[in-house]
């Protein structure tokens, strides 16, 4: 018997809602993913085509997360098995 997260997942993903899909899993789980002091200064927004767009707090924060871009994206595919984030855009938005 399948479990009925991964029925809703075949289903959103079979209608073309991948990004959408994976993006919500992403942004409820951010805080475990990459800790709790990115966390508190960033947000993932959407994903379109593997690049994650991250709205941060200020203009500081965007500068400063781009340091640690690779580590996130790493951290990223690391929490996921079966999707691959490839690149990461960080903008700040008031």
């Amino acid at each position: 018997m399948e479990k009925i997260n991964d029925v809703i997942k075949d289903v959103l993903i079979n209608l073309g809602y991948k990004n959408l899909y994976y993006a919500g899993i992403l942004k409820k789980n951010w805080k475990n993913i990459v800790g709790d002091l990115i966390a508190s200064v960033s947000n993932p927004d959407r994903i379109e085509r593997e690049t994650l767009y991250i709205k941060c707090s200020n203009p500081a924060w965007k500068q400063e997360l781009y340091f640690f871009k690779e580590e996130i994206i790493e951290k990223i595919n690391l929490f996921f098995k079966d999707f691959e984030i490839r690149d990461i855009k960080i903008y700040f938005k008031r």
